[in-house]
């Protein structure tokens, strides 16, 4: 029996090559299932998110005196002339929070996705998810003020 060299170098660079793709896939797979799990984290995350401003607006829904079957009609959905349970609920719904706007005396609706707001007066806002985020310590310029929830 004869080994050709050449065969044997050509078997072991074939072999090489495929051990090589079959890493590559290999990695490629686990990196997907890393971002599947990424992707399924913050899903999770969202729906946590979600479900916590539903408990609140069921909470404040409660709370209105809505909950035990009173007189019916918008004023027993009321408390004391603020916001309505139905207002609360709409809020959850379009994923908005609604503040108090010091800057105008009414309220402004911004994105429920921060749950830390900030005006400077003059018509600008800011939302940060961070608690100890303001727009002073973001690089932002001018005096801010922190929104409080309209009730």
């Amino acid at each position: 029996m004869y080994v050709n060299p050449e065969w044997v170098r050509l078997s072991k660079a074939i072999t090489e090559k495929m051990k090589a793709d079959f890493n590559q896939k290999l990695k490629q797979g686990y990196d997907d299932i890393r971002a599947s799990q990424a992707l399924m984290e913050q899903t999770m995350k969202q729906q946590a998110d979600f479900q916590r401003n539903f408990d609140k607006q069921e909470v404040a829904w409660r709370n209105s005196g809505s909950g035990g079957g009173g007189g019916g009609g918008d004023s027993d959905l009321r408390d004391d002339g603020k916001r309505s349970a139905s207002d609360h609920w709409s809020d959850l719904i379009r994923s908005v929070d609604t503040l108090n706007d010091p800057s105008t005396g009414g309220t402004k609706q911004l994105s429920n996705l921060g749950s830390n707001h900030f005006t400077d007066g003059f018509g600008n806002y800011r939302t940060y998810d961070d608690p100890n985020a303001t727009p002073e310590n973001q690089g932002e310029n001018g005096s801010w003020t922190r929104m409080t929830e309209a009730q």
